[in-house]
């Protein structure tokens, strides 16, 4: 009985150092979103400016194929719902459209500014409020973190 319960407290201390490990380890990378325009009148583009910052010591690959179809940036995944929580995407499978390849890479301590027409991605068209958010993996790895953005809202007009 006593060597069960030493294993049981084993266990219980590796499981509790893996979890403060987890938790201490910073993203490698952080992404800011913005509004380029709070209100936007029904059928106008809704754009966002997408800060990614390298917040790691090597260089973050930033490179993939941009959608022909929507203009999007491959290694960001966008989350677009409506006042009843409603995820609405245009496109069931965007991701097999051609696109064109793009290669750059984010150095440490550097910022990439972009701007995406999320409206290109989700249907946007009827008035009300809309909460957008931006994630990207920390690796190419599907196991890894998802880092997300701070969400924004945008209103649409009639």
């Amino acid at each position: 009985m006593q060597t069960l319960t030493k294993r049981f407290l084993v266990l219980l201390a590796c499981t509790a150092l893996t979890s403060v490990h987890a938790q201490s380890v910073p993203d490698p990378f952080s992404i800011t979103l913005a509004a380029k325009t709070a209100t936007v009148k029904r059928g106008t583009s809704v754009w966002v400016k997408i800060q990614l910052t390298n917040n790691s010591a090597q260089d973050l690959d930033e490179s993939g194929t941009i959608n022909g179809m929507t203009g999007a940036d491959p290694n960001l995944s966008f989350k677009v719902r409506d006042e009843d929580g409603k995820l609405k995407k245009l496109h069931k499978h965007a991701e097999l459209a051609s696109g064109k390849p793009i290669n750059r890479t984010i150095a440490p301590g550097e910022t990439l500014e972009e701007e995406q027409d999320v409206s290109r991605l989700f249907d946007m068209t009827e008035p009300g409020s809309y909460v957008i958010e931006v994630s990207r993996r920390a690796s190419d790895a599907q196991k890894d973190k998802l880092v997300k953005s701070n969400t924004i809202t945008v209103t649409v007009l009639p």
